[in-house]
């Protein structure tokens, strides 16, 4: 799972010498996941295997009203196969069967913005930081969000 998570941020370093780039990677996916760990205590965090390789992780937590996406990461080489939407795919299904809302929460200029739209999510807040709130309902249950 580190090595997702730096994967992820060594993508954003592109161009910095490693000399420069690996002491950050390594300092913020420490952060990333000692923060997920924090603010989520009793997360469940799936790997997904491909071929024997990981290919990607999704982490989840209980919430109020349902599910909580606390992060979902595909590695760079299984981008585009899938992966992705099978891993949300299974986090929705687990909260349909219960009658319950998936939350989550994107940088409003995320490219995933996009695609959560597009797997059904909508805006219902944020806060000025940038992030972006977004919430799937369960299929039987109007938002007033």
């Amino acid at each position: 799972m580190r090595a997702l998570a730096a994967e992820e941020f060594h993508a954003r370093l592109r161009g910095i010498p490693e000399a420069v780039a690996g002491p950050l990677i390594s300092a913020q996916a420490t952060s990333k996941l000692g923060g997920l760990a924090a603010a989520y205590p009793d997360a469940a965090v799936e790997l997904v295997l491909v071929d024997g390789a990981a290919a990607g992780y999704v982490v989840t937590a209980s919430a109020d009203d349902g599910i909580r996406l606390c992060d979902i990461v595909v590695a760079e080489a299984s981008r585009g196969t899938g992966v992705g939407r099978a891993m949300l795919a299974g986090v929705v299904e687990r909260a349909d069967a219960d009658g319950a809302a998936v939350t989550l929460s994107v940088w409003h200029d995320a490219a995933a913005r996009a695609w959560y739209a597009r797997h059904g999510f909508v805006v219902c807040g944020g806060d000025p930081q940038g992030h972006v709130e977004m919430r799937r309902e369960y299929p039987g249950i109007h938002s007033v969000a």
